[in-house]
């Protein structure tokens, strides 16, 4: 917290601060909905002028007053924006669309207001896109104050928010949604995830979101739901600071002295740790390791002694983030427009859950009932912290321009679990548990970019590469388990039933080169406008994955301990000598738990759009890709085998039709088809045989998956109408073949499993976008939002399915069709703002929920496991002050819901699989540009 204070004093000291003021913006090519480089912007009546540049960006540094702006191209209406206001309070943005005049002759004037033409510029690239898409502004980020992306995409029509961090598009899981930065993919701090944690990314780094629904052959193909393209800042024109803080308090976690936590090390607050948590074991004969008397002593006094949690009062929610942007001209010559900018972000977050009377739980079928296997209950306390870091280097000359960044985002989270844990069926104990984890995640990325315009502006080419450097470790996970009697009386340590203590270290590290080459060519052809595109791309991956395993045996004295897990690796707990009593360690090898996995895809791709007419526009392409991935590990067959192979090494493809019928104004219709595909990660295709103690799960790799093919059909009908109010209607159907899914292993164990291919299925789903304007005066404007998405699967089951369901009913009362794994039958997002026009106070309430979602696959006798509903209740007050600096105060879970999974056997029988009561949260930020 004294950090936090010290960050508040910043604030506060840099609010004193002051700078010119700016009208900057965007001009942008209503023709093909590209960025309009060279546009003219002139302040009407007085000599003050400039024009946009490579990127279609403007700025205009003006003393305080009401203007008028004049915007024009050659061959373009001129739109005059008039009551501009250019005050104390901050920069005015004012994003302009200029469409190309029907009579090239005569110079088409249109006039409006600066109020009806704010929010243009993601509104107008959805309306133009060829692209089914939605997204959202830094103009509509900073209204709600969001401190991170996940925070912000939650508003975007479709799209929802799972653990506040993993996007979902279309109710489609993880799996079929892909996050891109500046059009890159970024491997995320999850490695079995497609998307990356977007609660990582402060708003301050962000210009905008756009959520591309619908595949382009200009567009990787490996998603299906959705593609969430964040678009990073670039240099500003003027020098811009911002600085914010925020605060979060949770009643039911946050000042909580029965807190329990880990030994944190003296860096745990940077999201790293400094070496504490290091495995210093090593037998240097590792096969008679267990006859080394004198090398068994040193390393088990090398473990740390911190098999137990630490009790301490938990700490409020806080971030703090900051920005720095300027750029400089390279000429004093007027016309000379080339310049140099940099982008400077760094951003904190520190997060505390505690997570009190929480439940997890396995569960079979016994006896025609639903009998408790195995459960976890009790109290888990996470200590989460993030640090991000963006810096940027950017030169702008009159055709080009070349950016090169470096990302850095750096996560340590650390969990600590006390409970009782229990076996009810083959080994049955009860028995009192600590559970420590720590894992340390990393990204450092490096992009790089070029753009050019040749032949005046018809032809365009853009390059772009970066490297990423992922790294997932596992630091010292322990855990350790004293089974007890009935009357708690007596605690011993045994491997009967439960495990002897064990600590853990796994490493994963990542290697990912990405490159793209794009080329397109503007053309006209009598009546019919052109925009031919072509490129290729090119991605590695390079993967090493590793498992290291302490497992400490105690022999005879254990019952002495009396329970107390700060005793286990006391000095006086420790063997002497060989066959004596205490704990000794011995490392347990497990070849199957490393590997090594590369990854490549080759693509090229051709693409017209095509401008029949002012009513009629279309785009078809073709994209190749030609994947494979190569495995090196260890199979367990009649013994241990290396394998080195090949298991995937296809060429795919990718077919994409989209056409848009404008019959009026502001008015599509919009039919596609197009074909995309969902690969299996890393770790499913291997024959990786993964056990987690901790847990009890063990995950078995599967090297016979197929990647899955989905054919789309989306048709909507969209209205559009200014200050950003849209009515949409959308039906798509994807059909599916051999979609990925996780299963159990074998009918009887609710604690192993595997991905398999289903052999296939469709999706249909019925989509309503609505934000409209119901209350719309010179005082407040009230816009009201509901998305909602009502969506039927229907997939095959397998044959394991059917025949283990055989078993358990066998009259054959069951369906053989069910929902597709992390689907949901509905989402709905509604959102109701109200805004005050004369002080720019915005009052906002934000509903979400999400339909039963299965997330586990049942087999045999274990049943489906289903995700339910979470009803989330948020509301949120903005209040400018000095228009530098805001105040947002927000609340969320008003309705205080839980987070419950359950198993359910046919919708006849049900059991809690997992629970957790996140409790309402209370929050004040404040927020400061200068």
């Amino acid at each position: 917290m004294k950090k936090a204070v010290f960050a508040i004093l910043i604030l506060t000291f840099c609010s004193y601060f002051s700078s010119a003021q700016t009208i900057t913006g965007v001009v942008i090519d209503g023709e093909f909905n590209d960025p309009l480089p060279f546009a003219n912007v002139v302040v009407e009546g007085q000599t003050i002028g400039t024009t946009s540049d490579f990127d279609g960006k403007y700025s205009l540094q003006l003393s305080e007053g009401r203007y008028s702006v004049s915007f024009s191209f050659v061959g373009y209406e001129t739109k005059v924006i008039s009551d501009v206001v250019v005050n104390a309070s901050g920069d005015t943005i004012i994003d302009v669309i200029l469409n190309p005049s029907s009579n090239q002759l005569q110079e088409v004037v249109v006039t409006t207001t600066a109020k009806r033409n704010s929010e243009t510029s993601v509104l107008n690239i959805q309306k133009k896109s060829i692209n089914l898409l939605d997204g959202l502004s830094i103009q509509s980020i900073r209204k709600a104050g969001d401190s991170d992306v996940a925070g912000a995409i939650k508003r975007v029509p479709g799209v929802t928010v799972q653990e506040g961090k993993y996007v979902y598009v279309r109710g489609l899981g993880d799996r079929y949604t892909k996050t891109l930065f500046n059009g890159m993919e970024v491997p995320g701090l999850d490695p079995d995830r497609n998307t990356l944690q977007l609660d990582i990314l402060p708003t301050n780094l962000i210009d905008n979101i756009l959520v591309k629904k619908s595949y382009s052959a200009d567009l990787p193909a490996d998603f299906t739901g959705g593609i969430v393209d964040v678009k990073l800042k670039s240099f500003s024109e003027t020098p811009k600071y911002s600085l914010s803080y925020s605060v979060d308090y949770n009643p039911d976690m946050h000042l909580n002295d029965n807190f329990i936590k880990d030994h944190n090390s003296k860096t745990d607050w940077l999201g790293y740790d400094n070496g504490l948590r290091d495995n210093n074991v090593y037998f240097e004969d590792y096969d008679n390791q267990s006859i080394n008397n004198e090398e068994i002593i040193k390393n088990t006094r090398q473990l740390n002694n911190n098999f137990g949690v630490v009790n301490a009062v938990s700490d409020v929610n806080y971030s703090l983030s900051m920005t720095a942007s300027n750029s400089y001209g390279l000429s004093n010559d007027i016309d000379d427009n080339r310049r140099i900018g940099y982008i400077a972000a760094i951003g904190y977050k520190n997060e505390t859950t505690f997570n009190q009377g929480f439940y997890r739980g396995t569960t079979i079928l016994e006896n025609q009932i639903l009998q408790d296997f195995t459960s976890i209950s009790g109290d888990e306390g996470i200590q989460n912290r993030f640090l991000s870091g963006l810096f940027g280097l950017s030169y702008r000359g009159k055709k080009s321009t070349y950016t090169a960044n470096y990302l850095y985002l750096q996560n340590g989270q650390s969990t600590a679990i006390d409970a009782l844990y229990k076996e009810y069926i083959e080994n049955p104990y009860t028995a009192i548990g600590n559970t420590i984890l720590y894992n340390e995640r990393s990204i450092r990325s490096i992009p790089l970019a070029a753009k050019y315009i040749l032949r005046e502006g018809t032809l365009k080419i853009d390059w772009a590469a970066s490297y990423t450097k992922a790294k997932n470790h596992d630091k010292d996970n322990r855990q350790a388990l004293f089974q007890t009697n009935r009357s708690r009386s007596r605690y011993f340590l045994t491997n009967s039933g439960t495990n002897w203590p064990i600590k853990i270290w796994r490493t994963l590290d990542e290697n990912v080169f990405n490159a793209k080459l794009n080329l397109q060519k503007e053309s006209v052809i009598g009546s019919v406008n052109l925009k031919l595109k072509t490129g290729v791309a090119f991605a590695k991956k390079d993967r090493d994955f590793g498992a290291e395993y302490n497992v400490l045996f105690f022999s005879r004295t254990s019952r002495l301990l009396g329970g107390d897990f700060n005793l286990i690796l006391a000095e006086d707990s420790i063997r002497k000598e060989l066959g004596g009593s205490g704990a000794y360690v011995q490392v347990v090898d497990n070849p199957t738990n490393r590997y090594n996995a590369k990854s490549e895809t080759q693509s090229a791709y051709i693409s017209n759009e095509i401008k029949f007419s002012e009513k009629i526009r279309g785009e078809f392409g073709l994209r190749a890709e030609a994947f494979k991935i190569f495995y090196s590990g260890t199979i367990r067959e009649q013994g241990y085998r290396d394998i080195n192979q090949n298991f995937i090494d296809l060429v795919d493809l990718f077919p994409s039709a989209n056409l848009v019928f404008t019959p009026i104004e502001d008015f599509n219709i919009r039919l596609s088809y197009t074909k995309t595909t969902a690969r299996p990660s890393f770790k499913e295709i291997s024959t990786a045989n993964i056990y987690d103690p901790i847990s009890n799960f063990r995950f078995y790799g599967n090297p016979y998956l197929k990647p899955t093919y989905i054919n789309n059909f989306d048709f909507r009908i969209e209205k559009f109408w200014d200050k950003n109010q849209i009515f949409a209607v959308s039906l798509y159907l994807k059909d599916f073949k051999n979609p990925i899914e996780i299963v159990n292993l074998d009918v009887y164990s609710p604690i192993e499993f595997t991905p398999k291919n289903n052999e296939g299925g469709e999706v249909k789903g019925f989509e309503i976008e609505s934000r409209i304007n119901i209350i719309d005066n010179d005082r407040f404007l009230i816009n009201l939002g509901l998305n909602s998405t009502f969506i039927s699967s229907k997939f095959k089951m397998t044959e394991e399915e059917i025949e283990g369901r055989k078993l358990f009913r066998p009259d054959g009362d069951f369906s053989t069709i069910r929902e597709l794994q992390g689907q949901s039958p509905y989402n709905i997002n509604s959102s109701v703002v109200l805004t005050n026009l004369d002080t720019n106070i915005e009052l906002a309430m934000y509903y979400n929920v999400q339909g039963p979602t299965l997330f586990k696959v049942g087999l045999g006798q274990v049943p489906e496991v289903y995700t339910l509903p979470f009803h989330s209740l948020n509301g949120g007050l903005k209040i400018p002050i000095n228009g530098k600096s805001d105040v947002t105060i927000k609340a969320n879970n008003l309705l205080n819901s839980r987070r419950v999974r359950e198993y359910d056997w046919y919708g006849e029988l049900t059991n809690l699989y997992s629970l957790i009561t996140p409790g309402t949260s209370f929050s004040i930020g404040y927020s400061l540009k200068f």
